[in-house]
């Protein structure tokens, strides 16, 4: 059985979305789940197409379609009553509409349905209900809480940790003082965003910062884009020296100096017209300064 990402916790956050509380899910009582404000009853909830509704059937062919899959494995007897499945409906909603790159799925389970309870036993299920957590078809255990934010939380934190760049990114993973060094020595210019893996608003940051970055690194002259990952200890000393005490943030740095925060917008075409904007007039102001005419009184 592999380990899950949040079974070995994760960092501290600054600002957390809720208070966790971890618990094991095995073995919950459903009477005590944790309950969620909501109209609906679980029943109706069935019928929400952000939750991918499995069976023995379709179970391979969703771990083979999702990279990252969460399963909530469940008797209708037990979470009768409860809000589980609402919970469950709820963070789906949430995730689907900021663009984590995650699904979340549940199957009913029922004792005389002979393929159903193989699968459970093949994954490790003793106990319903039970969430189980699938990374490239390989699972591990959910080991939280099961309101709805403790849900969102567990998953983007997966997310974060498990995202990989498009081949076509031109995104530099900075990486302690030296990395940063390093990076200002061959780029013009620069903007670094400091962000995190978990948070929502990083993850959704990340998909645009991948496009802006292709088509700025095409710019003449370019503009490259970076990161710091503000999970990794390597990189304490860039916070404390930059003063970063929110996130996702973005500086941007020219001929290897600091000169000041981005205030542009986090859509792809905003961060180019920003970056462009800002090069060209750093570069008119350079000119000025060295007497040089610029392009646009030429």
């Amino acid at each position: 059985k592999t380990s899950t990402s949040y079974a070995q916790a994760p960092p501290p956050r600054p600002q957390p979305l809720t208070p966790l509380t971890p618990t094991p899910l095995n073995g919950l009582d459903t009477a005590q789940a944790p309950q969620i404000s909501s109209a609906e009853s679980p029943q109706e909830t069935l019928k929400e197409p952000d939750v991918l509704h499995l069976c023995a059937q379709s179970f391979q062919k969703a771990l083979e379609s999702n990279p990252l899959l969460f399963v909530l494995f469940y008797e209708p007897e037990r979470v009768r009553g409860t809000y589980l499945l609402s919970n469950f409906t709820v963070a789906a909603q949430a995730l689907a509409e900021h663009r984590v790159a995650a699904r979340l799925a549940w199957m009913e389970v029922t004792l005389d349905d002979a393929e159903r309870m193989a699968l459970t036993r093949r994954y490790g299920v003793n106990e319903l209900p039970d969430i189980k957590i699938f990374h490239l078809g390989r699972p591990s255990d959910y080991q939280a809480g099961a309101d709805a934010l403790d849900l969102i939380d567990v998953v983007r934190w997966n997310a974060g940790v498990h995202m990989t760049r498009p081949a076509t990114s031109r995104v530099l993973e900075v990486e302690g003082t030296r990395g940063l060094d390093q990076a200002l020595m061959r780029e013009e210019l620069l903007l670094l965003a400091f962000t995190t893996r978990w948070c929502t608003r990083c993850l959704m940051l990340s998909a645009e910062f991948d496009a802006a970055s292709t088509l700025l690194s095409a710019a003449e002259p370019p503009v490259t884009l970076g990161t710091v990952n503000l999970d990794d200890p390597r990189n304490r000393a860039l916070v404390e020296r930059f003063g970063v005490l929110s996130f996702p943030v973005g500086k941007y740095f020219y001929r290897g100096r600091f000169i000041g925060d981005f205030m542009g917008g986090s859509l792809a075409h905003e961060i180019v017209a920003e970056m462009l904007t800002i090069r060209d007039e750093l570069r008119r102001a350079e000119a000025t300064i060295q007497g040089i005419p610029s392009k646009d009184e030429l």
